[in-house]
């Protein structure tokens, strides 16, 4: 058979290449441009916002409130001195229920193996581990792991922590408690330089519930370079802690999949809270880096590590109260696989909001104020939506942050005289704002700051009121 072509061949072949040639250059175009893509259409959810903030200002201001939260020791047994790292690791070995270690005056520099914690305190008498004068000690961590926490009831508080590691992913953790841990407090030390400075888990069918972090200002001066995860409180297979009043800010991860959380509870735990955290993603948010605020869930967790041994749920019963969120790239709020979570009460700015993912996830989510967007994805229920103020930073068409409020951008959320703000519902949990100011019979708010003060207490040229 002899086959012949025509021009209409010809001219339909090169038709085809041409197509073909537009759309791989097309696809090549977008791959180029996917990211500046995604950044301005980022940019555009979270507001088309440049907030700069300064990290070292609110840190010092938060810090200088920090002594509310200080533990109390009723020592029952012995006050042990220590003055040296020696001394530090002998008390650790020798304690018992009551004893209270009081740390000196002076920089304490540790390498090597983490500081090993077997021996077992009292729900009524907890053996405590707290400077002499508040961040007096100075602990200086040259080791993957600081205090490793297998016994319960232990608490730290007053310490300055720092990860002292010439490579980011040789300090990962200031604590790591496990398996025996339970009842342990972390409340007013000021801890920086690490990957995941707490991290929590299960061990050997142990879990170590009913811990507390409260007061403490978590801040790392740089980005970590390590492809290991950033999040600053990684909660696994755990119920029933408490995460309140804390500063948690500029958390950065510069490798990997450059994705990091302020912090997270995954793992099928139950019936954990945030509550009247600062959380401040960065001082400038850029796409480079995709900053969560909090979450429930996580990125997920691998069966075997997971409570029951499939994490059906990530998280039961998880809530959110009372918590600042600014300057994050990416949600301030993130429920992955998290059922019946609250969300009351939040001050989200200068975020994408916060999503509800996965059809194991449904939530409550009323009385926040928040720019960005609240969002469903892959089948998360939102079961009640009520009551939230949704407002842009800028606008020029309408109101937003810039309008309502006193100096937002300096994360003063003073309100503006004459402003008609939205009411709240009852929230019977709650009796105290983010700044500590009583509820007011009748004067329900949205948001976390209480618009009824008309007074701020992150106001950057005046010391908070924490």
């Amino acid at each position: 058979m002899k086959l012949s072509f025509s021009w209409k061949h010809y001219w339909f072949v090169w038709g085809l290449i041409g197509h073909i040639t537009v759309a791989v250059g097309g696809l090549s175009l977008l791959y180029m441009y996917r990211q500046p893509i995604i950044s301005l259409v980022k940019d555009y959810q979270r507001g088309d916002a440049d907030v700069q903030l300064s990290i070292v200002d609110i840190q010092n201001h938060w810090q200088q409130s920090q002594s509310t939260y200080l533990v109390t020791p009723e020592v029952k047994q012995r006050v042990i001195p220590v003055n040296d790292e020696h001394g530090l690791k002998k008390a650790i070995r020798s304690a018992v229920p009551g004893d209270l270690l009081e740390l000196a005056d002076g920089v304490y520099d540790f390498k090597g193996r983490s500081l090993a914690i077997t021996q077992p305190g009292l729900a009524d008498a907890p053996i405590t581990v707290m400077a002499k004068n508040p961040w007096g000690a100075k602990l200086r961590l040259n080791m993957l792991e600081g205090f490793w926490v297998n016994a319960p009831y232990w608490q730290f508080s007053g310490l300055s922590i720092e990860g002292a590691c010439s490579k980011d992913s040789r300090c990962e953790h200031a604590f790591h408690i496990v398996g025996e841990g339970m009842g342990t407090k972390i409340v007013a030390n000021r801890i920086s330089s690490f990957n995941s400075p707490v991290k929590i888990n299960g061990s050997r069918g142990n879990f170590p519930d009913r811990g507390v972090i409260q007061g403490n200002s978590f801040v790392n001066p740089k980005p970590r370079k390590t492809s290991r995860p950033v999040t600053f409180i990684d909660a696994v297979a755990v119920s029933n802690w408490q995460i309140k009043n804390n500063l948690i800010a500029n958390f950065k991860k510069q490798g990997g999949d450059r994705t990091s959380y302020g912090g997270f509870f995954k793992g099928a735990g139950e019936e954990n809270l945030f509550q009247h955290n600062l959380v401040v993603c960065s001082d400038r948010p850029t796409n480079r880096f995709v900053q969560v605020g909090l979450s429930m869930g996580g990125g997920g967790t691998m069966k075997s590590a997971c409570r029951d041994k499939t994490c059906s749920a990530e998280q039961s019963s998880g809530r959110f109260m009372g918590n600042l969120i600014a300057n994050c790239s990416d949600v301030g709020i993130y429920l992955n696989r998290s059922e019946g979570t609250l969300l009351a009460n939040n001050t989200l700015y200068n975020t994408l909001g916060l999503d509800v993912r996965f059809p194991q996830s449904d939530a409550v989510i009323v009385n926040n104020l928040l720019s960005g967007r609240i969002k469903e994805r892959n089948g998360g229920d939102i079961r009640l939506e009520s009551n939230n103020w949704i407002l842009p930073i800028s606008s020029r068409f309408s109101k937003d942050f810039d309008s309502e409020f006193l100096a937002p951008r300096d994360l003063d959320f003073s309100a503006v005289d004459g402003v008609d703000y939205p009411e709240g519902i009852e929230n019977l949990e709650l009796d105290r704002d983010f700044c500590g100011n009583a509820k007011e019979a009748g004067g329900f708010y949205v948001g976390a700051i209480s618009i009824h003060q008309f007074a701020s207490c992150l106001q950057t040229k005046s010391l908070p009121k924490l």
